[in-house]
């Protein structure tokens, strides 16, 4: 459907934090979530794909 691929994005101090961040918007639209990608520098960058 048009939800297929959602892409979300989110940026902590910490690895666990940003993924924590990314859950909480997967568990909102009723999603699972898949990381495609993390970044480090003074903070950590994640983005993940959400799937039903």
């Amino acid at each position: 459907g048009a939800f297929a691929g959602q892409t979300v994005t989110a940026t902590d101090t910490t690895l666990s934090g940003a993924e924590a961040k990314i859950a909480a918007q997967a568990k909102d639209a009723g999603a699972s979530y898949r990381i495609t990608e993390a970044f480090t520098g003074n903070q950590v960058h994640m983005t993940a794909e959400l799937s039903k």
